[in-house]
Protein backbone atom coordinates (compact mmCIF):
# COMPACT_ATOMS: atom_id res chain seq x y z
CA UNK A 1 0.00 0.00 0.00
CA UNK A 2 0.91 3.65 -0.99
CA UNK A 3 0.80 6.40 0.78
CA UNK A 4 1.15 10.04 -0.68
CA UNK A 5 2.30 12.80 1.69
CA UNK A 6 2.14 16.14 -0.10
CA UNK A 7 3.97 19.84 1.69
CA UNK A 8 5.73 22.41 0.33
CA UNK A 9 8.20 22.00 3.49
CA UNK A 10 9.83 19.47 3.59
CA UNK A 11 10.54 19.35 7.34
CA UNK A 12 6.50 18.69 7.65
CA UNK A 13 7.74 15.76 4.90
CA UNK A 14 10.13 14.36 7.09
CA UNK A 15 7.70 14.45 10.32
CA UNK A 16 4.84 12.75 8.44
CA UNK A 17 7.39 9.78 7.38
CA UNK A 18 8.48 9.54 11.36
CA UNK A 19 5.02 9.52 12.36
CA UNK A 20 3.99 6.69 9.50
CA UNK A 21 6.75 4.46 9.12
CA UNK A 22 5.44 1.98 11.28
CA UNK A 23 2.23 1.75 9.21
CA UNK A 24 4.62 -0.59 6.85
CA UNK A 25 3.41 1.34 3.82
CA UNK A 26 5.90 2.98 1.41
CA UNK A 27 5.51 6.91 1.58
CA UNK A 28 5.38 9.38 -1.58
CA UNK A 29 6.63 12.57 -1.00
CA UNK A 30 5.65 15.54 -3.22
CA UNK A 31 6.33 19.59 -2.27
CA UNK A 32 4.24 20.73 -4.56
CA UNK A 33 0.51 20.05 -6.01
CA UNK A 34 2.28 19.68 -9.79
CA UNK A 35 4.45 16.49 -7.89
CA UNK A 36 1.68 15.18 -6.59
CA UNK A 37 0.07 14.80 -9.77
CA UNK A 38 2.86 13.30 -11.96
CA UNK A 39 2.93 10.77 -8.71
CA UNK A 40 -0.78 10.37 -8.94
CA UNK A 41 -0.20 9.07 -12.74
CA UNK A 42 2.99 7.16 -11.70
CA UNK A 43 1.21 5.15 -8.48
CA UNK A 44 -2.19 3.78 -6.90
CA UNK A 45 -2.79 5.24 -3.78
CA UNK A 46 -4.58 4.04 -0.59
CA UNK A 47 -5.01 7.44 0.87
CA UNK A 48 -3.74 10.80 0.85
CA UNK A 49 -2.32 13.66 3.43
CA UNK A 50 -2.35 17.02 1.99
CA UNK A 51 -0.87 20.38 2.90
CA UNK A 52 -3.96 22.94 2.51
CA UNK A 53 -1.97 25.92 2.31
CA UNK A 54 0.76 25.25 -0.59
CA UNK A 55 1.90 28.14 -2.57
CA UNK A 56 0.35 27.87 -6.53
CA UNK A 57 -2.43 25.19 -6.11
CA UNK A 58 -3.46 25.01 -2.41
CA UNK A 59 -4.56 21.39 -0.93
CA UNK A 60 -8.18 22.21 -1.52
CA UNK A 61 -7.36 22.91 -4.81
CA UNK A 62 -5.85 19.72 -5.11
CA UNK A 63 -8.21 17.55 -3.77
CA UNK A 64 -10.74 18.89 -6.30
CA UNK A 65 -8.74 17.66 -8.82
CA UNK A 66 -8.14 14.13 -7.42
CA UNK A 67 -12.18 13.48 -6.87
CA UNK A 68 -12.95 14.29 -10.42
CA UNK A 69 -10.32 11.36 -11.77
CA UNK A 70 -12.47 8.45 -11.83
CA UNK A 71 -9.24 6.66 -10.94
CA UNK A 72 -8.08 8.29 -7.97
CA UNK A 73 -12.63 9.77 -6.85
CA UNK A 74 -12.19 7.18 -3.99
CA UNK A 75 -9.05 7.36 -2.44
CA UNK A 76 -9.09 8.80 1.30
CA UNK A 77 -7.54 11.95 1.73
CA UNK A 78 -6.78 13.59 5.10
CA UNK A 79 -5.70 17.30 5.36
CA UNK A 80 -3.48 19.32 7.10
Amino acid sequence: MKILIVDDEARNLDALEVMLESSGCALVRAQSADEALLAMLRHEFAAMILDIKMPGLSGIELASLIKQRRRTQDVPILFL
